[in-house]
């Protein structure tokens, strides 16, 4: 019997990077017309890259969080997605797999408030299957998605320090993702280790 799965995209907010490289464009451009040169030209164009690359590469940036208009953008998407899977009669999200970068976390929590994992009525089961992640909320009982932070998922890698994700230790103690599953990183960076110390 062929199985169906309906998978959602969701794409993260705009971080504080992002939103910096643009204070720092329109900073340059402002500055160059000051100057008296044609905002169009070139030499414009060649510092407002200047400025915006610069914040991509300040060690400040490192994995920053979701800006003010990103998350209102993940809030958005979360009244988007309820929207879409109301309207179209869509299967409710049963798992939701999301990279180590702060901002996708972030986007995460907000998409998707409640999780398997925060519900105290549920125990704990060495099996994963959708009976166990319920919620019992009166009479209705509520599917809830499990988070699971994987790295493979994540953006390419640039070298630059808005791409590079916290460590382990610092996502996992956040409040707001420790009902995340890290349970992937954390056997990914055992084989990290052991990689590291065989070669």
């Amino acid at each position: 019997q062929t199985q169906t799965f309906t998978l959602y995209f969701v794409r993260h907010g705009e971080a504080l990077h992002n939103e910096l490289e643009k204070q720092a464009e329109s900073s340059a451009l402002s500055l160059v017309i000051s100057e008296g040169y044609d905002p169009d030209s070139p030499y414009a164009k060649n510092r407002m890259e200047e400025a915006r690359k610069a914040i991509l590469r300040s060690e400040s940036m490192e994995d920053p969080p979701l800006s003010k208009l990103g998350v209102n953008q993940a809030k958005k998407a979360k009244k988007d997605l309820e929207r879409l899977i109301e309207i179209y009669d869509l299967p409710p999200v049963e798992e939701v797999w999301v990279s180590p970068l702060q901002r996708t976390l972030q986007t995460a929590s907000i998409v998707f408030p409640y999780t398997a994992v925060d519900i105290d009525e549920v125990p704990a089961l060495s099996s994963e299957t959708l009976s166990d992640r319920v919620k019992r909320d009166e009479s209705k009982l509520e599917i809830l998605p499990k988070i699971r932070v994987r790295k493979e998922i994540e953006e390419r890698h640039t070298g630059l320090p808005c791409d590079r994700h916290s460590s382990l230790g610092k996502l996992t103690r956040r409040p707001t993702f420790n009902r995340f599953s890290f349970s992937a990183l954390n056997v990914l960076s055992v084989a990290n280790l052991f990689s590291t110390y065989s070669s």
